[in-house]
């Protein structure tokens, strides 16, 4: 996998700008549905018995948020690609910085820059496992394996960001 270092630091910056953008939608959204409700998609993504969704989705109803949590699960699909492509740039940044050459090092942190695409595929299967709880009813299996699955979402975006932090160090 080649790419040409210019054309990688712009497709690095659009989808950082891109994903750094919806990120504070999001953030506002939320902030707004916690202040109301108590209950924010953090929230949502840690829990891992049917009890707590419950608990969630009535303190949502009762503030009257359903719809803007729908749309913030909705705009996330948004969030997961451009994360996931930013963090999966950075991540080849820094395979460019450090492992110029071909061998063993560079094989690895091309695998390892496919992490925060992972990741967002995750995303896709806990928002929709969120999705079915919420209007479908919650049962602690669907809860535990949601938590599981959000869980490995945030290791492998862990290692995206990690390498991304060592992409910018290592290129600029």
């Amino acid at each position: 996998m080649t790419i040409e270092l210019s054309k990688l630091k712009a497709r690095w910056a659009v989808t950082s700008v891109l994903a750094i953008t919806v990120m504070c939608v999001l953030w506002a959204i939320d902030t707004r549905i916690k202040a109301a409700s108590g209950y924010g998609i953090l929230d949502l993504e840690f829990v891992n018995t049917a009890e707590r969704v419950n608990a969630m989705t009535a303190a949502w109803a009762n503030a009257g948020v359903e719809g803007e949590m729908g749309f913030l699960m909705g705009f996330d699909y948004l969030y997961m690609a451009a994360y996931g492509f930013a963090l999966f740039y950075g991540a080849l940044a820094c395979r460019e910085a450090f492992a110029r050459n071909p061998g063993r090092w560079r094989n690895g942190l091309t695998v390892a820059a496919f992490a925060p695409l992972a990741g967002a595929g995750l995303d896709v299967f806990e928002n929709a496992f969120e999705a079915r709880m919420l209007f479908s009813g919650a049962t602690d299996q669907i809860a535990a394996l949601t938590y599981a699955i959000t869980l490995a979402k945030f290791a492998l975006i862990d290692i995206g960001l990690l390498l991304a932090v060592a992409g910018l160090v290592g290129l600029f």
